[in-house]
């Protein structure tokens, strides 16, 4: 159902996606499922795997503002 809004939007008029996007946030996004993916094996996130979580969510969002 999600996908069919996004598909039914670009029949009416083209989706630009910026250039930034694709650059900075989908390797991010990659990086961040590609890390879930490992850190879950043990089927539990301990206290520092979450702590890097927030970190690297705190740093792309400074990266996203233009702060970093």
């Amino acid at each position: 159902m999600l996908f069919s809004v996004t598909g039914i939007a670009s029949l009416l008029s083209p989706i630009h996606v910026p250039q930034d996007l694709i650059a900075l946030s989908l390797p991010v996004y990659l990086v961040g499922v590609v890390m879930f993916y490992l850190i879950t094996q043990d089927k539990r996130i301990s206290r520092w795997e979450g702590m890097l979580f927030l970190l690297f969510y705190i740093l792309f969002m400074a990266k996203i503002a233009g702060i970093a």
